[in-house]
């Protein structure tokens, strides 16, 4: 789903929107896009694979379009004439299958090695934190401060 070329060209004169005008943009390696377009009347296509693909026509988006993905504008605009059925079946497979892709890729992260030790914090910050109250604290000096992740408890190291 990533570089897909989703395009919105004007299907009619309105305001300072000119017919036949576009505006495109890529979706990123999640299949999301960002575009800010002027309120009007277009007609949206994506470039998928090297073939272009009409999604709908005469969508209006105005001041208030706030769709969640490309599939929810289009299916939530009321003046759109739609493309086939399978041609949307088919964009919100790519999409489902994107997301997918990008949770097993989450999934199958692998983490890193610890950094290196942070700086000793200053006078009066949390410095150390775990289970229950604190024992004795190796590296800890006087006046520091642990926190129990259990109670919440703060205690002032001695």
């Amino acid at each position: 789903m990533a570089d897909t070329e989703i395009r919105f060209t004007a299907a009619a004169t309105a305001g300072d929107v000119a017919e036949g005008i576009g505006a495109s943009t890529l979706t990123d390696e999640l299949g999301r896009y960002d575009i800010t377009l002027r309120p009007g009347v277009y007609n949206i296509a994506i470039r998928l694979n090297g073939s272009r693909h009409t999604l709908a026509r005469h969508v209006v988006i105005d001041e208030y379009t706030a769709a969640p993905d490309l599939v929810g504008l289009i299916t939530e605009s009321a003046t759109a004439e739609r493309a086939e059925a399978d041609v949307l079946d088919a964009f919100r497979a790519l999409v489902k299958a994107a997301q997918e892709a990008a949770d097993r890729a989450v999934a199958g992260a692998i983490p890193g090695a610890p950094g290196p030790q942070g700086p000793a914090g200053d006078p009066g910050q949390i410095r150390f934190t775990g289970r229950g109250a604190p024992g004795t604290i190796q590296g800890a000096s006087p006046n520091d401060t642990y926190l129990d992740l259990d109670s919440g408890t703060i205690y002032k190291l001695e």
